[in-house]
């Protein structure tokens, strides 16, 4: 099984706009995002949207990819934080 790394259309057309602010995609192995989104809210008081979610069994393991859109004046920095955790794999989108 294989973790699509194309974005629906619908999504990539908000990426593109600008609308959903700072687009990153996070891909992750088991559980390791699970408490992202409340982490990069809860310490850069920024909004964030699921903008697109996808799981798929690997061999023994979990992988997963999330589409998040993050606002606020703390956003790039949220990007930058969660890109320097080592369980995540972090793409800035826009």
């Amino acid at each position: 099984t294989v973790v699509p790394s194309r974005l629906p259309e619908k999504v990539a057309e908000d990426i593109a706009s600008g609308s959903v602010g700072t687009a990153v995609r996070v891909t992750y192995r088991e559980g390791a995002a699970r408490d992202l989104i409340t982490d990069l809210a809860a310490r850069f008081d920024v909004s964030i949207s699921l903008l697109n979610a996808t799981e798929a069994p690997l061999r023994r393991t979990t992988v997963g990819t999330l589409v998040l859109g993050i606002k606020g004046a703390r956003a790039i920095e949220a990007a930058n934080w969660a890109s320097a955790l080592e369980e995540l794999d972090v793409e800035v989108l826009s």
